[in-house]
């Protein structure tokens, strides 16, 4: 049995082989990776994710407006509180 530098045992070629793809491989796995892309931009998948970041932009877009508006209506409370509390003293 062939042994590395280190003593120990070393694995089989074959075994080495299946772990490394190799060059057809590599191209099988970019092709795949292709036509995964090519797929998803003929379904609309990347159209179907631009509508939903709208949606989420448009929906964090209201919130900010509300809370917007909710501060100013409890600043202009507090600035009504401050002047009966002026006008009292």
């Amino acid at each position: 049995m062939d042994r590395d530098m280190y003593g120990q045992p070393r694995e089989s070629s074959h075994v080495q082989q299946e772990a490394k793809p190799g060059v057809i491989g590599s191209v099988f796995r970019a092709v795949t990776g292709t036509l995964e892309h090519a797929k998803d931009a003929v379904v609309g998948k990347s159209h179907d994710d631009s509508d939903a970041a709208r949606e989420r932009s448009e929906y964090t877009t209201l919130k900010a407006k509300e809370t917007t508006d909710a501060a100013g209506e409890k600043l202009d409370e507090y600035k009504e509180a401050a002047a009966q509390s002026a006008k009292e003293e």
